[in-house]
């Protein structure tokens, strides 16, 4: 790998990180925060009205990340105006599955929450379906910024896009808050989130201009071949935010249903602590996936199996380390974090941390076929494990509460496991134990290197500065 590509990488972890510790942030303190001014009972029930929109951020049908990918690999080529003409071509079929998705909701969410246990009679019937409309335009508004981050993925620049992603949506969540503070309800809270998204959106749009002004909406480069040939790849991308919100989404409303409102909080809050581990696993993940790409466009396979190889073992180890102090330090904390009002579980929490060591093993291997956009064998594991993980946490659930939720987890990344790291293996060339070699030992040096190459880039630019 050379000096620039190691720099875009370390630049987009940096993002990632600043946006992963804000999202953190911000669940953490919307915990104590909601639980405050709402009580258990209604913030449980705010949870699932949230889940169900955000069970449609898959509007896109999977075009956003195909077309990053694609984007990425032509302009690796210097083919920039095959880049614009699949940009043009995504972003009218995104707005126009966007509008099916606003009309879909609308419709269904009365039959959806006749179903669901009601813990607030004060917010009931229409009330309800008018919150889950506006958590939809807030869905469908971030649909439209992940089109646009399409551009900065392609160009390098994928961590600028993140930064100003993350930014927009402290915003949000800040407007949120103050909102609740003031005694908003549901309601209002969900009005909040859906007009900051959607200025949100228009401020993004603006930035993307001046950086990258060459990416521009337009008719003229719209290709239906071009929809057509990126379309499989496309519904297989789909099954990843499908499984995510089968993992996410799907499990919050499992729970919900089986052990009610309360249990919810417990689950999700309890998830937060684990989920510590998870933000820096997609933080080296992520960072990872534009080189991929690249390296795809330029059939550099040496690259592959470096990124590969380096990122497994990151996100193992830190893992192992993060969620070793989570486990030190979180029975003490989570009473302070809840205002006491939710019970500390360390089962629950054992369950939940040994999950996300087994999914920090295969969650980065997976980016070499999904960044190729090669992915549909992996993408239906992702997709049947996590929907399995659904179904046989009925009955856990039913039996052990949100530990049986948590059993199902583990069970489904265990299952996913075994099926993707040897396909991805197979597709970098890399045997079995060359790559538990690299994953068993801590990446001290490479870290060290890191620090090291990050330090002299810094002194370079001040002495420049001083110049």
């Amino acid at each position: 790998m050379d000096s620039t590509a190691i720099h875009r990488i370390w630049q987009t972890m940096q993002a990632q990180g600043f946006a992963h510790v804000a999202q953190m942030a911000m669940r953490f303190v919307e915990v104590p925060l909601f639980l405050h001014y709402w009580g258990a009972a209604r913030y449980g029930e705010w949870l699932v009205l949230f889940a169900i929109p955000a069970y449609f951020s898959i509007a896109d049908l999977g075009f956003n990340s195909v077309a990053a990918h694609e984007m990425t690999m032509k302009t690796a080529q210097g083919k920039r105006e095959e880049a614009l003409t699949i940009f043009q071509s995504v972003s009218l079929i995104v707005f126009g599955l966007s509008a099916i998705l606003l009309l879909s909701i609308t419709l269904l969410s009365h039959t959806l929450l006749s179903w669901m246990p009601r813990a607030d009679e004060a917010v009931v019937g229409i009330a309800q379906s008018d919150v889950v409309f506006y958590l939809a335009l807030y869905v469908i508004a971030h649909i439209q910024i992940g089109t646009l981050q399409t551009g900065f993925y392609s160009q390098g620049m994928y961590g600028r896009g993140i930064l100003l992603f993350s930014t927009l949506q402290f915003v949000e969540f800040l407007f949120a808050a103050v909102t609740v503070a003031l005694g908003g309800g549901l309601l209002q809270v969900s009005q909040v989130y859906a007009g900051a998204a959607c200025l949100g959106y228009l401020a993004y749009w603006g930035i993307t201009a001046h950086y990258l002004p060459w990416l521009r909406y337009g008719f003229s480069g719209f290709r239906w071949r071009t929809v057509v040939r990126l379309g499989r790849p496309a519904v297989a991308a789909l099954m990843f935010p499908v499984g995510q919100a089968m993992n996410h989404q799907g499990m919050r409303l499992v729970v919900g249903f089986v052990a009610g409102p309360g249990a919810v909080t417990l689950f999700v809050a309890s998830r937060m602590l684990t989920a510590i581990a998870v933000k820096l696993q997609d933080a080296v993940g992520q960072a990872l996936e534009p080189e991929y790409a690249r390296a795809h466009g330029k059939s550099d396979r040496a690259t592959v199996q470096q990124l590969l190889l380096h990122g497994m073992q990151a996100t193992t180890w830190l893992s192992v380390v993060t969620l070793g102090a989570m486990l030190v330090c979180g029975e003490r904390l989570f009473p302070h974090w809840t205002g006491g009002q939710v019970a500390f579980n360390r089962i629950l929490v054992l369950v939940l941390a040994a999950s996300t060591i087994v999914n920090a093993v295969w969650s980065n291997v997976m980016k070499i076929a999904y960044a190729a956009n090669r992915h549909t064998k992996i993408a239906v594991i992702f997709f049947l494990g996590y929907s399995a993980a659904c179904i046989v946490a009925l009955p856990l659930t039913t039996a052990a509460g949100p530990v049986g939720a948590a059993l199902a987890l583990l069970i489904a990344e265990v299952g996913i496991a075994l099926c993707v790291v040897p396909i991805a293996l197979r597709m970098a060339e890399i045997g079995l134990m060359t790559c538990i070699g690299a994953v068993g030992k801590p990446p001290i040096h490479q870290a060290l290197d890191l620090v090291r190459r990050s330090t002299l880039r810094f002194a370079k630019k001040g002495g420049e500065q001083d110049v």
